[in-house]
C-alpha cells in the first residue's frame, strides 16, 4: 500500500478498499429478489458512505429522467477503521454529511435512507428506521412513496 511505503502521513483520507454494489439496473424495475442480499448483512464490512453516495449520484447523472432517487440503506455510521484511526474519528461522518447536502440540494434528485437498528434520521431528512431485515422492501417503498411531489 502507498500510504505505507510513504511512511504513513497525516491525514491521507480513506484507506480501505472500496466495493459498490448494484442490487437492480437503474433501467429495470426493482423485485424484492433483487433485495435478497441485503438480509445477508453480514457480508458488508467498511462503510464508506459518502463516496457510496457520489458514486450513486454520478450514475444516475447518466441517465436521463425528470425525477431521479436514492435510497442508502444502513445498518450503522460510516466506518473504517484504518481510516479513521490515520484521519481522526469523524471524517466519514463528515463526508457522509457533506455528501447528503450536496445531494438533498439537487433539484432532480430524491435522496432517503431505511435504516437497520439504526435511526438514520439523524443524518438524512427522509428517513425510515426498524429493526429487522425483513423489512427493508416495505420501508423503502415507504421512502419512495414519501417523495411523492
Amino acid at each position: 500500500m502507498k500510504w505505507l511505503s510513504d511512511g504513513k502521513p497525516g491525514y491521507p483520507g480513506r484507506l480501505c478498499d472500496l466495493l459498490h454494489v448494484t442490487y437492480s439496473q437503474f433501467e429495470n424495475p426493482i423485485r424484492d429478489d433483487d433485495l435478497k442480499p441485503l438480509y445477508a448483512l453480514g457480508a458488508m464490512f467498511e462503510n464508506v458512505d459518502g463516496e457510496a453516495l457520489r458514486w450513486a449520484s454520478d450514475k444516475l447523472a447518466t441517465i436521463e429522467a425528470a425525477r431521479k432517487m436514492i435510497v442508502v440503506v444502513s445498518d450503522g455510521a460510516p466506518v473504517d477503521d484504518s481510516t479513521l484511526s490515520a484521519n481522526g474519528p469523524l471524517i466519514l461522518e463528515r463526508d457522509l454529511q457533506l455528501a447528503i447536502s450536496e445531494l438533498e440540494s439537487d433539484p432532480v434528485l430524491d435522496l432517503g435512507s431505511v435504516g437497520i437498528d439504526f435511526d438514520v434520521s439523524r443524518y438524512y431528512s427522509k428517513a425510515s428506521s426498524f429493526g429487522s431485515a425483513n423489512e427493508v422492501a416495505r420501508r423503502i417503498t415507504e421512502i419512495v412513496q414519501g417523495f411523492a411531489r
